[in-house]
């Protein structure tokens, strides 16, 4: 059965299944696929403007489908976590470019900050968090706030840093919806946490040099438009310039 207009305001939450890539679905992005599917001329639907629904690979799926403006629905639900958008389709067109409120006509420079980004750097805190001391040999930064110490290598393995012996920038995966929160440069020595997103450096110079130009007002001006969300990415600092000295 095919219908004219499908209007939805479909679920958020996982959905186990995977497309042929292996990219991981929430429902409201399997959802979304079925609605197109079953519609012929125009679709309009709620969805959070996340890696759930809005991935690289979805995206080009919707433009493909007809998927022309994207509505920042975010004060229409301000006591909604996610950032909510409104997307729109016109089945019976493909566009090559997309009206997009939620970040506007921001340009991805060729040269951009996000090669320096990592997340995920070691193990959960939970494993190993009550091993620490408040001092000791050995420092594991938990939050770019808080670190505790111990001398046990043991502790050091099941944390599982594996950025460490690099100059690193750290900062927090949950920040401000405009900034990148609170950064420090981070020395080869210490290990760090899976809660701590890091910008990965060749030198201390080079770690300075990094976080003092994401702490500049131009940064910010382009993190007021693009970063819709309080988690820091590579997503998001892909619309950041690398400048040359960096």
């Amino acid at each position: 059965m095919k219908f004219n207009i499908v209007l939805g305001n479909p679920p958020f939450g996982s959905d186990p299944r995977h497309n042929t890539s292996g990219e991981s679905f929430g429902l409201g992005k399997s959802f979304m696929y079925k609605m197109i599917d079953w519609t012929t001329d125009h679709v309009a639907t709620v969805l959070p403007y996340g890696e759930k629904t809005y991935s690289r690979v979805a995206k080009e799926h919707y433009r493909s489908k007809g998927l022309y403006y994207i509505a920042d629905a975010r004060d229409a639900f301000p006591d909604i976590f996610a950032q909510t958008s409104v997307l729109y389709f016109d089945r019976k067109t493909k566009n090559q470019t997309i009206v997009d409120e939620m970040i506007g006509d921001v340009e991805v420079p060729s040269e951009n900050m996000s090669p320096l980004f990592s997340t995920g750097t070691g193990t959960g805190r939970g494993l190993w968090e009550h091993l620490l001391k408040e001092e000791g040999k050995h420092e594991v930064m938990i939050t770019v706030r808080k670190s505790l110490y111990t001398d046990d290598d043991e502790v050091l393995r099941l944390v599982d840093d594996k950025s460490k012996g690099k100059w690193r920038i750290a900062m927090n995966h949950i920040a401000g919806e405009r900034d990148l929160g609170k950064m420090q440069v981070v020395d080869p020595k210490c290990t760090l946490g899976k809660s701590v997103d890091i910008m990965i450096c060749h030198s201390q110079e080079h770690a300075e040099a990094v976080m003092e130009y994401l702490q500049t007002d131009e940064v910010a001006e382009i993190l007021d438009k693009v970063k819709i969300g309080i988690t820091n990415s590579a997503k998001i600092l892909k619309y950041v310039p690398r400048p040359s000295h960096i």
